[in-house]
């Protein structure tokens, strides 16, 4: 199965600071996050995360995520190194 690159934005609650919820995403599932840019203030706060794997690893991190509280976003367009045959608009998939 080939890997694909997709990138999501979550949002986190306050309550959830001091848990690791990133963090064993990676161990388990064969994906590799990377942390594109994140903030957080006293009220809550996000992150956009590019996530790397298989497809069907991806869909159950994501699926994973949902079931801890976090808000979940994407896949959404790459603004930072945008795909030269995508169309301009954004573009949304798989539903989340």
């Amino acid at each position: 199965m080939a890997n694909i690159s997709e990138v999501y934005n979550f949002t986190f609650h306050r309550d959830m600071y001091n848990r690791p919820i990133l963090q064993g995403l990676g161990k388990r599932f064969r994906v590799q996050l990377v942390v594109r840019r994140a903030m957080l203030n006293e009220e809550g706060g996000w992150a956009e995360v590019r996530l790397e794997g298989p497809e069907e690893e991806i869909g159950r991190a994501i699926a994973d995520l949902q079931t801890t509280g976090v808000i979940t976003s994407g896949p959404v367009t790459d603004l930072v190194e945008p795909d030269p045959d995508a169309p301009l608009a954004a573009t949304v998939g798989r539903g989340t």
